[in-house]
């Protein structure tokens, strides 16, 4: 159980639930409460619920995805992650968290070439340069050497020119070892 002030919130939120079922933020803040508390089988309802509430919360669909892997369901994850990206442009997230969640994903089924697929989505900003030279490593890891090398040269010419490609330097790609 959840130390005392934290276990009143769970509880005052649980009656306020059965009054206001329809309160989004409310059944939200409630399943990461019973996360929190380990009940992750009540908190993926919950949230669940709230998804069939409000179809296109980015949050909602994440939470999902990140319960639904540490359940060892990753193909419900990815499942989760792929209406995070399919979700209407107009809707305001940051796709590159979803985009190598889902590489991830994908490596670790085996599934090489789908992880560097999703890596190479990730738009230029603060993940940038991390999922470039992720991807390199896999195309090394892949036997295409020389391909893989010309990644992280591509992200060092993009930044010599002034793009933002984050905080990790461009690294050299050497025989495919991770």
């Amino acid at each position: 159980r959840l130390p005392g002030r934290k276990q009143e919130a769970l509880d005052m939120l649980e009656r306020f639930l059965q009054r206001q079922p329809m309160a989004i933020e409310a059944r939200y803040a409630y399943a990461r409460l019973l996360l929190a508390d380990g009940r992750s089988d009540e908190a993926r309802a919950q949230l669940e619920r709230t998804l069939a509430q409000q179809p296109g919360s980015p949050a909602v669909l994440f939470s999902l995805a990140q319960l639904a892997y540490q359940g060892k369901q990753p193909e419900d994850a990815k499942r989760y992650l792929q209406r995070y990206l399919d979700l209407p442009r107009s809707v305001p997230r940051d796709n590159a968290p979803a985009l190598l969640f889902i590489a991830q994903i994908d490596e670790e089924a085996g599934r090489l070439d789908a992880a560097i697929e999703s890596l190479s989505k990730v738009p230029r900003g603060e993940e940038f340069a991390s999922a470039t030279i992720r991807r390199a490593l896999l195309m090394g890891r892949q036997g295409k050497v020389e391909a893989a090398r010309e990644v992280p040269e591509a992200v060092a010419h993009a930044a010599e020119a002034g793009d933002k490609v984050g905080a990790v330097p461009a690294q050299k790609v050497g025989d495919g070892a991770d």
